[in-house]
């Protein structure tokens, strides 16, 4: 007699589904798993190498100004940069305005005047003469005394121009060979530096010698 069962044969120690590829199936899933593992991994390593090389941090060092602490020396914040030009302290030459002056009048200004200069006060007469007074310079300062606008016979109101200017060693020389006489123009050597206008008031005392 045949004891064969019929129908497939169930062992108890059997694992299998009896499923013809079941176990290559579930070996390629495990595999597929672990590659998609790998590959995040892979992702976030890239990701954050990429943020830390757009923002690195910074190195830490001591504050400016306080050098190397563990030495005690000490970073002067202006070294190696250009030192910067003293600014000229020279005044402009500026004659003060002045109302009605006499005859015999006076002028004061402001202004430093050049080593080598020197500084005359001008008086420009309606005949278009130059005349030269000196001045006597003090400390941002300067003054020309016994300043004669014009003659006696002129009437109050007469018009003046008056002219600060610098002469050099030439301008002194041409100056000084004028002897008093009005010039038909500024010789060589001199500059004018400011102009002011004037009308001569009351008061017909002439300038003493």
């Amino acid at each position: 007699m045949d004891m064969t069962p019929e129908g497939p044969a169930t062992g108890r120690y059997s694992t299998d589904s009896g499923e013809p590829g079941g176990r290559a199936q579930r070996h390629m899933a495990r595999l597929i798993i672990a590659l998609s593992a790998g590959v995040v991994v892979v992702v976030l390593l890239l990701v954050y190498l990429l943020v830390n090389a757009a923002d690195p941090e910074p190195i830490a060092g001591p504050p400016p100004g306080t050098g190397d602490q563990s030495s005690g020396a000490t970073t002067d914040p202006t070294r190696g940069a250009a030192p910067s030009a003293p600014r000229s302290q020279a005044t402009p030459i500026v004659i003060d305005p002045v109302a009605g002056p006499p005859l015999c009048a006076s002028f004061r200004g402001s202004g430093d005047v050049p080593q080598g200069r020197t500084l005359w006060l001008t008086v420009v007469s309606d005949e278009h003469r130059y005349y030269f007074f000196p001045t006597v310079p003090e400390l941002h300062r300067w003054t020309a005394e016994n300043v004669t606008l014009g003659i006696p016979e002129e009437k109050p109101g007469e018009p003046f121009t008056v002219l600060a200017v610098l002469a050099d060693a030439t301008g002194d020389k041409n100056i000084e060979k004028l002897e008093g006489k009005g010039a038909r123009s500024l010789p060589e050597g001199v500059e004018e530096k400011h102009k002011i206008y004037v009308r001569r008031g009351a008061g017909e005392q002439e300038c003493q010698e």
